[in-house]
């Protein structure tokens, strides 16, 4: 958290940072390393995941997030 927090502040993240202390998330989701995005539905579910750094646009995670809203 203590090197987290700075970070978060300084890029002004518009969206939750969350932290897995426990490695819970990292064992069920099989999480590979950071940086890793997922989007995750209200009940639980995985719905998309991207390895690494989000690409300029991430065209992905946002068809991700049209479709989970049901905007497709």
């Amino acid at each position: 958290a203590a090197t987290v927090r700075p970070f978060v502040t300084e890029v002004r993240a518009p969206f939750t940072i969350a932290l897995d202390p426990a490695d819970a998330l990292r064992q069920r989701w099989f999480a590979l390393g950071v940086p890793e995005s997922w989007l995750v539905s209200a009940d639980g579910r995985l719905l998309w995941r991207q390895v690494g750094a989000l690409p300029a646009g991430a065209a992905g995670a946002r068809a991700a997030i049209e479709g989970a809203l049901g905007h497709d």
